[in-house]
Order: structure tokens, then sequence, then C-alpha cells
């Protein structure tokens, strides 16, 4: 049978909102199951300082199952993470391998964020203003998808880290340098392929940075609605699988995804409190943390009623996956609360 590719061809690849992107509120998902590779702004920085190019400023990429989601979670300025919005995105088919190829490419200029939460969080970029970061975006995701067999072709294209980005004349040194200097024109890789590299100032800016229009903000107080109502309880009259394991839970779409049981409800509706893993090709991602061993997503907690186990549900995910504690439900029980 004859392999199927997403794309016939570089040119069909290259004119695809995949290779192009789009602004954030025009987004939509090139097919229902993509995820996204997201450019995010942080709210604290000027608007003129992102628009006019500043080299010095922080830019936060990342990836995500739902963009909504995750740009509501960003702006919402909780804890250590400083509140940003979602800008630019591209719709992929694996964003985990899309993300992870990504920062690779990036390394150089890449500062972590200190968080507690280590798992699925984003990365902040310094040194590289928003118009080449997006050029390297796309590069980065045209390399994934030739090494992924997406597209149809066999162009061979070398695209490795640099610690140094030209675009426009303009010279961008990354925070980490290596021995020997790692240049990346961006105006001549792009010119491999017969395309020109996408900084018309007024044309990108323009679309991205639209005319504010809107009428101030009142002083009027406002409320935060909790987005998930009820309270998450660690003690259930209901025979239950324990906190910490590892199951299959029933989504919206009436399909099963693997999940984490972090707590219980009071109600049948809300039988267990849930949050959901990265999973790459239907297998958890190992994150090396003894202490988290498999990755959680960004996705906020949720509840459900209906959930397998991992044993029953895929017995090939729980015969590779059987070392981790969690994995193994065990008999469901009634978990009493606590008396002090």
């Amino acid at each position: 049978m004859e392999r199927q590719y997403l794309f016939n061809s570089t040119d069909e690849f290259f004119q695809s909102p995949v290779w192009e992107g789009v602004r954030f509120y025009d987004a939509k998902p090139y097919r229902p199951w993509f995820g996204w590779i997201y450019i995010s702004l942080f709210d604290e920085i000027s608007v003129e300082d992102y628009k006019e190019g500043k080299a010095d400023v922080p830019i936060k990429i990342g990836r995500s199952s739902n963009i909504d989601r995750r740009n509501k979670e960003l702006f919402s300025d909780a804890g250590d993470q400083k509140a940003s919005s979602i800008v630019y995105v591209w719709s992929v088919p694996l964003c985990v391998r899309f993300e992870s190829d990504l920062k690779t490419l990036m390394t150089a200029y890449i500062m972590p964020e200190r968080s507690k939460d280590q798992s699925g969080r984003s990365e902040i970029v310094w040194g590289i203003p928003l118009i080449p970061l997006i050029s390297m975006v796309q590069l980065s995701i045209l390399k994934t998808c030739l090494h992924m067999r997406y597209i149809k072709s066999d162009m061979v294209f070398t695209l490795r880290p640099p610690d140094t980005i030209t675009e426009q004349g303009k010279v961008y040194p990354g925070k980490h340098r290596y021995m020997v200097p790692h240049e990346l024109d961006i105006d001549e890789t792009f010119a491999q392929f017969n395309l020109e590299e996408p900084d018309n100032p007024i044309k990108v800016k323009d679309y991205i940075f639209v005319k504010d229009k809107r009428i101030p903000l009142e002083s009027s107080p406002t409320h935060t609605v909790p987005e998930v109502e009820g309270e998450v309880l660690t003690y259930s009259d209901a025979k239950v699988y324990k906190i910490g394991t590892y199951v299959y839970a029933k989504y919206e779409d009436k399909l099963f995804y693997l999940c984490k049981i972090i707590g219980y409800g009071k109600t049948k509706d809300q039988r267990y409190a849930i949050r959901w893993l990265v999973t790459s090709a239907g297998k958890p991602v190992r994150t090396g943390n003894p202490r988290e061993p498999l990755e959680l997503s960004t996705d906020p907690w949720e509840w459900t009623q209906d959930v397998n186990t991992i044993y029953g549900q895929n017995r090939a995910v729980f015969d590779e996956f059987k070392d981790i504690d969690g994995v193994t439900a065990g008999d469901k029980v009634i978990v009493k609360k606590l008396r002090v």
C-alpha cells in the first residue's frame, strides 16, 4: 500500500498554515486532532517594544492541545508565572515533538522558567525579536515535517542549533555561545526554497498588532469565576481507585485518554478529579523525575465519573510502563477521611 503523506509536495506544504502559521485569534486546526505551537508575549512588556523589534525582551514559546485554555492559563498571572498572551500559532500533528525540536534549535536563546511545576512548562526566548523568531519556528517545523515524513519530498535540509542568528543584515547573538561559532542566516536559508523571509514589517506587524479601538477599561470590580466547579477531596464514601493512580478516563468525544487521579468529588458526576497526561503515539511521556514520572499536560484538572485501568484499557501500554508506581491500579477501596 502506498504511503499517505500529509503534504504531497513541498510547494503544498509552503502554502499551508502548518508552515505559515496564523495569529491566535484567527487560528483553526489544520486537522481536528492537531495540537499547537505558540508564541506568547508578556503583558508587562510594552507592545511598542515588541513592534519595534527589540531583541532584549522576553518571548514565550510552547505547545498545547487547547490554545484557548492555554491562553487563559498564561493570562492568569498566577504564582511565579508572569502574565502573557498568545499572539501567533501553528497547527501541527504531534505538538510534543515539534516543541522539543524547536527548543533544541533555540537552545542558545532559551532561559528556562523558574517554576515549581516543571511538567509541561514553556520556555522563554531572549535575544531575538518576534518577526525573526517566527521565521525560526517555521524552519524548525519544516525540518520536523521532513524528518517525520509528513511531506512527500527528497529534500535534504540540515538545520542545527545556532548561537548567532542574522536577519535583514542585523545580528542577534544567543545568550549561550558555543566554542566554535554556529551562525544561521535566515534570509539565505529561506532563499534555498525560493522563498522570501516574511519580514515585511508593515504587513506582518499590522497583522499581529491590530489597532486598538477598544473603549478604555472601567474601574468597576471584577470577579473570577472558577473554571471547574466543586471542591477536590482526599476522601470518598464510594469505592474508588487511590489518588496518584494512572488510569484512562472518558473525554467529551467519548474516547478514553490517559490521566492521573488527583482527588474525588461529592457527587457521582464528580467521582474523580483528574489531570490529563502528555502522550506521544498514544503512550505517556516519561519525565525522569521520580516524583512525577509521567508528564502531566498543562490543561487544568477536570471531573470524570468514568475511568478504566491501564491494564484493562491497553495491555501494551501497561506492559511497557508497569514499572512506574501508580500504573498498576489495584482494587477499588473506600478512602476514609483522616481524623485529626
